[in-house]
């Protein structure tokens, strides 16, 4: 299931909208990229259902936070979810995914409206979702996560109606509508 979510952000992430306006070198240079962005995303993915966080609303996050890459912001932001660790637990600093799990946990917990939660998440207590930055931000990530909802639903993501919430315990398996058979999200 991962893969089927990764492999066309991984793509996008590393090439844009429009590949075909990349010259040819350049778009050696960053296929070269796609496997290590496919790695982040599925760790991502699993992390995320570990710690029972929406796994599409967490690829949206990592996505659109620096494209599935382990690189550092200027202003320090680390990891594929861009979690500034001055603001973490110490026994999440080397783990710089679980983290931006933690992060992310905790502004669904303080605002009930998603985006609002995440602009907090982008730019802390200035963050709003009628802030033309973290606002845009925010609503972009929205965006594609309801789009990655609509693709191919998983169903232990909220729908559209509902505000992504913390995932409850034992949903890391669905059971597929064609077969009837109990799967995890990787396939296993």
């Amino acid at each position: 299931m991962w893969y089927a979510k990764c492999a066309p952000l991984a793509l996008l992430a590393a090439l844009g909208a429009e590949p075909e306006s990349l010259s040819l070198g350049y778009r050696k240079k960053v296929y070269k990229t796609i496997p290590d962005r496919l790695l982040v995303c599925e760790m991502v993915y699993k992390d995320a259902i570990k710690a029972k966080v929406d796994p599409l609303l967490a690829l949206a996050l990592a996505f659109h936070e620096n494209k599935f890459t382990y690189t550092v912001s200027p202003q320090g932001a680390v990891g594929p979810l861009q979690v500034i660790m001055k603001y973490i637990p110490e026994q999440l600093k080397e783990r710089p995914i679980e983290a931006g799990l933690w992060a992310l946990k905790k502004r669904m917990r303080e605002n009930k409206d998603l985006c609002d939660a995440l602009a907090k998440y982008n730019r802390g207590a200035k963050g709003a979702c009628d802030d033309p930055k973290s606002g845009g931000h925010a609503k972009r990530i929205i965006a594609m996560w309801k789009s990655l909802q609509s693709l191919a639903p998983h169903p232990t993501a909220p729908t559209e109606r509902v505000t992504p919430r913390l995932l409850s315990p034992g949903l890391s398996g669905w059971t597929s509508p064609r077969t009837s058979q109990r799967t995890t999200p990787c396939g296993m």
